[in-house]
């Protein structure tokens, strides 16, 4: 399919490579950010926080969750082959960032986040003397007949 593609992309954009062809179908390196204006974050982040809240509530209930925005098809077994060699390799070589905002986060910087989101976490657990979550639930697996 990329090889058909990139002949009829020729005829419009001479002397196209084979990986600008795959960009231009898979949409790679396309990116944009929702609006960075503080009221707008604030929105943004309180509409979280209302929607976290009704789904704890619904699971208090014991209701099922309703789907909420956007609903990525589940990777097939070869995308998900493609993502951990992705995965390896980001570790093997390092992901050079050079803009933070617009690149994919290397296996180093996904470990940061963690990291700084557990401490915050941890400090609000200190300062209110209460946990976030008061005690883990194993899983337990539910067969269904």
């Amino acid at each position: 399919m990329i090889d058909a593609l990139q002949g009829i992309l020729q005829e419009f954009i001479p002397g196209i490579s084979r990986q600008e062809t795959m960009d231009a179908l898979s949409g790679r390196g396309r990116f944009w950010q929702a609006n960075q204006a503080e009221v707008k974050k604030g929105v943004r982040d309180l509409s979280t926080q209302a929607r976290l809240v009704s789904h704890q509530i619904d699971v208090e209930a014991r209701r099922p969750l309703p789907r909420t925005g956007f609903q990525p098809d589940k990777p097939s077994d070869a995308a998900r082959r493609e993502q951990a060699r992705l995965n390896e390799l980001k570790r093997k070589f390092g992901v050079i960032v050079t803009d933070p905002a617009a690149q994919l986060a290397s296996a180093l910087q996904a470990s940061k986040t963690y990291l700084r989101n557990r401490m915050a976490d941890l400090r609000q657990e200190i300062s209110t003397r209460e946990k976030i979550v008061k005690s883990k639930t194993p899983l337990t697996p539910r067969c269904r007949a």
